[in-house]
């Protein structure tokens, strides 16, 4: 079960843990609960978003989408 599971990013640093498992009609989607406190956020639950799952350690490595923001220019 992947409730509970600590998110680390890619340096290791715990950064939430997964708080629920959603499906909004495409892929599933794992809510993460910030360890800071502040909104939930979700990050897909794919290959590129989780690859590794260590559910015997406890943990899995979140790399978060990139934001949306301005266009670099071309």
């Amino acid at each position: 079960d992947l409730i509970g599971v600590d998110a680390r990013d890619p340096a290791g640093v715990v950064i939430g843990r997964v708080k629920s498992v959603q499906n909004f009609g495409a892929d599933d989607m794992l809510e993460i609960a910030p360890t800071e406190g502040g909104p939930t956020w979700y990050l897909p639950f794919s290959k590129d978003a989780v690859p590794e799952l260590h559910l015997a350690e406890g943990w899995l490595l979140a790399v978060r989408p990139t934001e949306i923001g301005e266009r670099e220019p071309e």
